[in-house]
């Protein structure tokens, strides 16, 4: 393609790879000066440099594999500098154009949460969600199920989670965990559709009896954030369509692009399946109890 038929250089070819290329270069720089200035051109220099140095780094580690393995030459040299241009844009694209995002649930605005670990997941609307709700009650005892916030924030709130051994979880089952002193928020972000689904012995109505237990879990006037994502657990599912797991505040939301999600009716999700037509979840329940008591 790049050749033509007499063996010669394809200008065509190259001058509409030039043009297509540039093309991004000045969308990708209309974009990085609109970042410029929402969050301040500090931000942006600062940004690049932090980018522009792990790319650096990423350039050097690539040309060390290249020595070990006794692969030098341009050809290896010029395929790891872009590897590394390629992380470097891509990292900007999210930092400054993608992050800016927001989303509406409840008449309420959450910003995206972009990081390396959500990127295509619904990690990216969750936990927003559930940082809203830990700003509420900070100071107060929380309790979190499911390990997830350890991998994003330094955590101070109790976590519990059956299977995990990082030092200090709370390694008890959701449906027999009785605290000594009841919490003022209980939070779990993806995690209750595991609970008699991917376990050895299943019991589809086992997330029923740990969402019970948790409620009981809950101090006077506090409040339970429950995230379910469609697709994920059919038995879940089921139940969510015959309405025995239902939340006295309920909000659906759904993934309308790889990169962004909408506030949704029941209908709208109650059909959506894992990894299709996006990755991961493409529906997601969040409910919310209050104990009035």
């Amino acid at each position: 393609m790049w050749l033509d038929k007499r063996g010669g250089v394809n200008i065509v070819f190259w001058r509409m790879k030039v043009r297509k290329f540039f093309r991004r270069v000045n969308k990708f720089f209309y974009k990085l000066r609109k970042a410029s200035k929402e969050k301040g051109t500090y931000f942006v220099v600062y940004s690049c440099m932090g980018k522009l140095l792990l790319w650096t780094i990423s350039c050097y580690y690539r040309m060390m594999l290249v020595e070990k393995s006794n692969k030098k030459g341009i050809y290896y040299f010029v395929c790891a500098v872009r590897k590394g241009i390629f992380h470097l844009l891509i990292r900007g694209y999210y930092d400054f154009i993608v992050s800016n995002g927001t989303f509406e649930m409840g008449g309420h605005t959450y910003r995206y949460f972009y990081h390396k670990y959500t990127l295509g997941n619904d990690r990216v609307v969750e936990i927003p969600i559930a940082l809203e709700m830990l700003k509420k009650y900070s100071g107060k005892r929380i309790l979190e199920v499911g390990n997830v916030f350890y991998y994003y924030f330094p955590v101070k709130h109790d976590i519990l989670d059956k299977y995990d051994s990082t030092n200090g979880i709370i390694n008890e089952d959701a449906v027999d965990f009785k605290p000594s002193e009841k919490y003022d928020l209980i939070f779990s972000i993806s995690t209750l559709e595991h609970i008699g689904w991917d376990e050895q012995l299943r019991d589809p109505m086992k997330i029923l009896r740990a969402i019970e237990n948790l409620e009981s879990c809950l101090a006077p006037g506090g409040e339970m954030l429950v995230t379910l994502p469609i697709g994920s657990n059919p038995e879940m599912d089921k139940l969510l369509k015959l309405g025995k797991i239902r939340f006295p505040i309920q909000y659906y939301l759904k993934r309308i692009r790889e990169d962004k999600w909408e506030e949704a009716r029941w209908e709208d999700i109650c059909d959506t399946k894992n990894w299709y037509p996006f990755t991961a979840s493409n529906g997601l329940v969040v409910g919310v109890v209050e104990n009035s008591r």
